[in-house]
Order: structure tokens, then sequence, then C-alpha cells
């Protein structure tokens, strides 16, 4: 509910989650969310809602509409996360829907309305300033008005499931489930000030190796094909790593030096393995304590300015109950290379929360 930290100041609120399932099979969630700002006597907030209205073919629609701080660069290290100069104020809504087109493919489609306007009128609390010694001034920009419309299309081959009278649960797949996203700013619709194309594909998959552990991987590669209008909120970036924090690395690098935007082709490539105490089990103290041990790599290619860059992660991590949760602590030690002609190491902590509804890890 608190929330000292805030953009803006000091914040209090309140975030609820109802969720309901039907005797037909069909489901709805909501999710409102309402906090106040003190210094800035503001009050923003967020309510989503979706409904599962054909539980066979997977049918479902959802509604979100907000007023909110939105961050410049969601893929920014976690240090410059708090910067104002990575901040906006937008008012948004979105509609979009999801169906199975045939069994393992799945059409999503979405159109967002966005109110955009930088932090210009707010005020700040000087602590910060402390903090942050350099680059804490909130960009400025033009207020403009968005409107993007997005498609994804994916599809897992020989996606195993069961069909019950009144809906079908989803088993999963041996196969990885292919991917394509298109995103498209439309100029002039609803008086939208921006005008941009762009296309991503992506692999991903999860393999159940036995004894030896359970392997993920990610591939992914994207381009802007327009840039006519393409304000700084929504260009595609390549995140930095963070100081000693190990984030989820099936979709982040740990040790790339610097973030930057990419416009052009990238490849980004990500393997990470749990090997579920096939390396550990035979040490008799490692077996006690029931420790893991886990170990991955990524590589990233980027055409316009020729950045490549490689890494490897490897160390062990421990499970542990924590009230009514379930959580993964993990010590890591990290190798990179890249083409600047630097290497770079370092030892890197994860904190890991169990997702009980999709009953898994991140990572």
């Amino acid at each position: 509910m608190l929330q000292p930290g805030s953009i803006g100041g000091f914040r209090v609120g309140y975030y609820a989650t109802i969720n309901k399932k039907f005797e037909n099979r069909q489901s709805i969630r909501l999710n409102p969310y309402a906090h106040y700002g003190f210094i800035n006597n503001d009050l923003k907030g967020s309510i989503f809602f979706t409904h599962l209205y054909d539980p066979v073919k997977r049918q479902r629609y959802y509604v979100y509409a907000a007023r909110e701080f939105m961050m410049v660069n969601p893929f920014e290290a976690y240090i410059n996360m708090f910067r104002r100069s990575n901040y906006f104020d937008q008012s948004r809504l979105q509609l979009g829907h999801e169906f199975e087109v045939v069994n393992g493919m799945y059409f999503n489609t979405y159109i967002t309305f966005s109110d955009r306007h930088d932090l210009s009128k707010y005020k700040f609390w000087p602590y910060a300033d402390s903090i942050f010694k350099t680059n804490n001034i909130p960009i400025v920009f033009n207020p403009h008005k968005s409107v993007e419309m997005r498609f994804t299309l994916s599809y897992t081959p020989k996606q195993q499931y069961i069909r019950e009278p009144k809906e079908k649960i989803i088993l999963g797949s041996k196969y990885p489930t292919f991917s394509i996203v298109y995103n498209q700013g439309v100029k002039g619709l609803l008086k939208s000030g921006v005008d941009f194309t762009y296309l991503q594909a992506s692999i991903n998959q999860s393999i159940n190796l036995g004894r030896i552990g359970i392997g993920k991987y990610s591939i992914s590669t994207g381009k802007f094909f327009d840039t006519t209008i393409l304000p700084i909120v929504d260009y595609k970036y390549q995140r930095r790593g963070d100081p000693f924090l190990l984030r989820n690395p099936l979709g982040s690098f740990q040790l790339l030096p610097t973030t930057f935007p990419t416009f052009n082709w990238f490849l980004e490539a990500h393997y990470w393995h749990d090997f579920n105490g096939f390396l550990t089990s035979g040490v008799p103290l490692l077996k006690k304590l029931a420790i893991n041990a886990s170990a991955g790599s990524s590589l990233l290619y980027t055409y316009e300015n020729n950045v490549k860059h490689i890494e490897v992660c490897y160390g062990i991590n421990r499970v542990f109950r924590l009230l009514r949760s379930t959580i993964k602590i993990g010590v890591y030690y990290a190798n990179g290379y890249n083409n600047n002609g630097n290497f770079y190491q370092g030892f890197k902590f994860s904190l890991e929360n169990y997702n009980v509804r999709d009953n898994s890890w991140a990572f």
C-alpha cells in the first residue's frame, strides 16, 4: 500500500485481484488499482478486465484503462529505473481479443489509445537529487496522442490437450512456440501523432531432459520498417546488465555494458538450464542442503552499430518457504565479452518468486 520511492513523491494505494470461474467453464478476472500522491495531490490507477467466453476455442477479450506513470525504457537497468528521466505521464485505453485459430495456433490483436505528457508540471521530493547526482531531470517532449495496433500470431506444433465437454485444457507440446508480432503506429486516427511499423519474430521452448534437468531457450529478431514519427517512448531497447542482480536470463543480459535502442535488425538468443540436482546430488553436503545448480548463456548481435556480445552464467540456488510464499535464492558468476574489446565479469544474486497460477518458475 505504501510507495515511498514513487515518482512525484510518497504515494499510497491498493491493488486487488478478483477471479471467478463459472459452471459453464467461462471465467473472468478483474484487477482494480488506485493510488494517491500527496505532493502533487494526484489520483492515478488502472482497471483490467478479461472474460474467457469460449473455453473450448480459448476465446477471450480484455479491457484495460489507466492513468499512470510509464517508463520511457521499461528495459532499463534497475539502478536507472527510478530516475525521473525514465518516466512520463500517460492516460491509456486498451482493447484486446485472443482466440485459437486451429490447435496450437493463437491470434491476438489489440488497439491502444494513449495521451502522453512529460513530467514538467510535477513536483518532486528533493532527497532523490542526493541519490541521482546526474540525469535526474524529466525528459521534455511535445504532448501527443498515440494509437497503436498490435497483432500477434503464435503457433506450437502438435499441442496436446484434454477435450472436456465444456472446455479445452492445454497440456503443452514437445515442440517450440513460433511467434510473430506486428506493431503499427496509426497516424491521424483519433488525432494520433505517431507513425511507425515494427516487426518481430521469436522462438521459445522448454525442454524436459529427464535426469539432466530442464532447459529453456528463446531466440528473437526484429526491425522497424518505418520510423516516420517514432517517439522516444516507442523505441526498442537492448537492456544493460544490473550491478549484482541477476535478471531473468531468458529475456535480458547480465553484463551488457550500456542500454541502447535498435532500429535495424538484431539477433538475441538466451539459454538457461536448471540441472534439478543432477550435478549436486552426488555431493553429500549439497544434497543434504537441497542446493541445485543452474547455468546459461546469452548472445546479442545488432546490425546497425555492429555490437557483438556473448556471456555465460553459472551458479547455485536453493528453494525456501517464506510465510505463504515459495522463493528461490541464487548466487551466480557471470563472464562476458563485448566486441568493444572488453571482458566483463562479476557475481550475480537472484530472488525469484514461484508462480502459483502457472505452476512454474520464470527461469
